[in-house]
Order: C-alpha cells, then structure tokens, then sequence
C-alpha cells in the first residue's frame, strides 16, 4: 500500500475497523474481538521475549528476512486463538517467531512448515525448540502439501495455512494452488508482507478473486481469509 493511498483511505480504515458500516454478524465479531482485540493474551509475553532474544540473537548482521513485528506476531496468535486448528501449514518463517506465536495457542497443535532454506537459518530452530516436536519441517512444496492434506483428510479437519516468506525458489503458482484448495475446502488463509513482496500481493489478490464465500480482512499489509461456506462474500479494508 503506497503512502498517499494509505492516507486517501486512513478515515475509511480506522472508521471499518471500530466496526462502523459491517452488516455481518460474523465479521463484526471477528473485527472486534480478534482483531481489535486489545486485552492482553497469556501468551503475549511469551511472544515479545522470544522476538527479543532473535534481535539479540541477530545483532546488527545484514537480515535476508525482515523480523515480524510484536504486534503482528500477537495478531497471528489471535488469528490462530479464533480458530484453534489442531493441523497448520506454514510456508516460510520470520526467523520462527510467527510460527512459534501460532503453535503457542495449544500444544495438541501440529505444524507442517516448508522452508527450503531452514538451514542457513539456526536462530529459526533456536526459537522453535519448544515445540519442534509438533513440526514436520520440508525443503520440498508439493511433498510438504501432500502430507499435510492427508492428515487433513483424515482428522476431517478445516486447513489453516499462513503464507508468511516466498522462500528462495518457490513456485508461486504451487502456492496459489494450495491456497485455492484452502479456499475451497473452507478454510482459513493468512498472508503477511502484502505490502513488500509484489508476488504476495498478487497471491492474495488471486485468492480473493477464485473465493466464491468467505470474508477476507487486510490492511494490505496482512490478509486473513476466512472462507467458511456459510459466510457472504465480503472484503473489508482495516486499520489494523
């Protein structure tokens, strides 16, 4: 989102997200109590020290990955706290602090995470080891979404994917394909740096253009899609 349509569309954001112009019961809920939530989680302290100890950890070296922000990191564990899904995918890390912040919300969660480049990254396994025993971790997309739609499959579960990095040689169009599976088996999407990558963005705007049903919520830097078959199909633009 460029700076002057950030200001063009300020007023309209601030005033969508006190929940003013929603009709849907549904998003005026998620809105509100998710994503405006501002009462403090259990896990929030957890989150912000695991996110001091990576800068610490990272020091002043040139980063390849921009660390999640605080408020982001708390914002996917709210997400991921509305939905409790005991099966995530994870494409791409910011260095584990978003798919830590998302496994802290139960620990009978399971998280498959595909990032080809885990290795060059040891701080990333550092910040996972508290639950690196609920990760299945690949270097291979199409591996890593067969098995995680098996187990899908099998616990009759909704998908939760967060699309956080587009590693190093990820295929864009294998993404979209999953996101669009996702969509249509009533799940839920998250996707971060909208407003960074242009191939995130036009991910995003791909799914938002297949979805047929659903809600999807963005300031255009963060997106969640919600795509459960009962809901209208509405698109809402927040500050978040």
């Amino acid at each position: 989102m460029g700076i002057i349509h950030r200001y063009r569309t300020a007023w309209s954001r601030h005033h969508r997200s006190g929940g003013f112009g929603i009709h849907s019961p549904f998003a005026y809920w998620f809105v509100l109590h998710v994503l405006r939530q501002r009462l403090p989680y259990y896990a929030y302290d957890d989150i912000t020290a695991l996110r001091q100890a990576v800068l610490a950890a990272l020091g002043k070296v040139k980063r390849e990955r921009r660390v999640i922000t605080n408020s982001q990191a708390q914002l996917l564990f709210r997400v991921t706290n509305a939905f409790n899904p005991p099966l995530m995918m994870a494409i791409g890390t910011s260095y584990g602090i978003d798919s830590a912040s998302m496994m802290a919300v139960s620990s009978n969660s399971h998280l498959y995470l595909y990032d080809p480049q885990l290795e060059r990254y040891p701080i990333t396994v550092q910040a996972l080891g508290s639950h690196l025993q609920r990760i299945d971790c690949y270097d291979d997309l199409i591996v890593a979404t067969d098995d995680y739609w098996a187990k899908v499959d099998k616990a009759g579960a909704e998908p939760y994917v967060l699309v956080s990095v587009l590693p190093q040689g990820c295929d864009p169009d294998q993404v979209a394909t999953l996101l669009q599976r996702v969509i249509d088996g009533g799940g839920v999407v998250v996707m971060r740096e909208l407003h960074r990558d242009q191939r995130m963005s036009q991910l995003w705007h791909t799914l938002v253009s297949y979805a047929k049903e659903g809600q999807g919520f963005t300031n255009e830097q963060m997106g969640i899609f919600i795509a459960h078959h009962k809901l209208p199909r509405q698109d809402f633009l927040l500050w978040l």
